[in-house]
C-alpha cells in the first residue's frame, strides 16, 4: 500500500513539473500539441491527486471523481460574475478554474484522465507480475 501511494505521489509531482514545463519557454512544441497539452496534463494531474486521496479505494473512485471535478470546473467557466472573474484573474486560481468554456477542453480532460487511469492499470499489472 505504501508503494502504491509513493508511486502516485511521484506521478503527481511529475505531472505538475510536466505541466509547468509545457508552459515555459524551455520547450517549443508544435502548435496543435501546444494548444492542448496543458489541459491533458492538468487532467492527468487531477486524476493522480485524487488517486492519492482515494489510495485505499478501487481505481474507479478517483477515475469518476476526476471526471466530475474536471468537467464541473469546465462547465463553471460559463458563469461570469464579478467575484468569480476576480478570483480567476489571480494566476494560481486561473490555473485551476480557467477562464472560458471550451468543448475541446472536455476532450483533453478525457484523454488525460483516461491516460492516467490506463497507466495506473498497466503499472498495477506489471508490478503484480513480479
Amino acid at each position: 500500500m505504501k508503494t502504491l501511494l509513493t508511486r502516485r505521489i511521484i506521478l503527481f509531482i511529475l505531472s505538475v513539473l510536466a505541466g509547468l514545463l509545457s508552459r515555459s519557454s524551455l520547450v517549443v512544441l508544435p502548435p496543435f500539441i501546444d494548444n492542448y497539452i496543458g489541459d491533458v496534463i492538468w487532467a492527468f494531474m487531477v486524476f493522480y491527486l485524487l488517486a492519492m486521496v482515494y489510495y485505499k479505494s478501487k481505481l474507479h473512485k478517483p477515475l469518476l471523481a476526476a471526471f466530475i471535478f474536471s468537467f464541473a470546473i469546465e462547465f463553471s467557466q460559463m458563469y461570469h460574475a464579478t467575484w468569480i472573474d476576480h478570483i480567476r484573474s489571480i494566476k494560481l486560481f486561473a490555473l485551476v478554474l480557467g477562464h472560458s468554456f471550451l468543448w475541446t477542453d472536455l476532450l483533453c480532460y478525457t484523454v488525460g484522465i483516461s491516460g492516467a487511469y490506463m497507466l495506473e492499470k498497466m503499472l498495477d499489472h506489471l508490478l503484480r507480475r513480479k
